[in-house]
C-alpha cells in the first residue's frame, strides 16, 4: 500500500512543519499495527528531490527511531555527465549525528549512554577513543553516585586521554 503525504509548497517551513509530522506519523501507523514481535526496518533512499526533501526524511528518520523502529540502510544516488550512476551508502553519515547527541548528551547530563552506543556501530574503533569513552563512563558514574574521588579521578583520566589524542594529532605529518 502506498500512501502519499503531500507536503504543500516545501519553501513554506510550516508545511515541512506538518508534514514532518504527517510522515511520521504514517510510519507509526504501519509499524503499531505490526503484531508485537514483528521486526519493522525502515530503508531510506534519500535520491532526488529537492535538498529540502532530504532534510525532511532525516528529521523523520530521527522521530521513528525514537519510535523503536530499526533504521535500515539510507542510501544516495549521485549520477555524472557520463551516465554512470553511483549507489552510496549514508548510514555512516547518519550515525554522525548519533555522536553530536552524544556529547550534548553528556555536556547536559554527565551521560555517556549515546556515545558509548555510537562508537559500538562504528568498524573499527580508535583505541584511544574507546578508552575516552570508557572514562567518560566512569565520570558519569561519578556524578551518578556523587563520589568525590571517583569523579576526581575520572576528570583526571578524560584529561589526560585527550591530551594524548590530541598529541598523537599534532604527530602525524600533513600529506
Amino acid at each position: 500500500t502506498i500512501n502519499y503525504i503531500d507536503c504543500g509548497d516545501i519553501d513554506y517551513i510550516d508545511n515541512l512543519k506538518d508534514s514532518i509530522i504527517d510522515m511520521s506519523q504514517a510510519i507509526m501507523e504501519y509499524y503499531k499495527s505490526k503484531a508485537s514481535d514483528d521486526r519493522v526496518i525502515l530503508d531510506v533512499d534519500l535520491s532526488g528531490g529537492p535538498r529540502t526533501a532530504i532534510m525532511l526524511m532525516i528529521a523523520i528518520i530521527r522521530l521513528v527511531a525514537f519510535q523503536g523502529i530499526e533504521i535500515g540502510s539510507i542510501l544516495y544516488v549521485n549520477a555524472n555527465n557520463n551516465s554512470i550512476v553511483r549507489v552510496y551508502e549514508g548510514n555512516s553519515i547518519y550515525n554522525i549525528y548519533d555522536m553530536i547527541t552524544g556529547f550534548a548528551e553528556f555536556n547536559q547530563f554527565g551521560s555517556v549512554d549515546t556515545l558509548k552506543n555510537y562508537v559500538n556501530t562504528l568498524d573499527n574503533p580508535d583505541v584511544q577513543i574507546k578508552e575516552l569513552i570508557s572514562s567518560m563512563g566512569d565520570f558519569s558514574e561519578a556524578v551518578r553516585l556523587s563520589s568525590r574521588g571517583i569523579f576526581q579521578r575520572s576528570m583526571e583520566d578524560i584529561h589526560k586521554l585527550l591530551t594524548d589524542i590530541e598529541s598523537s594529532k599534532q604527530e602525524i605529518p600533513a600529506n
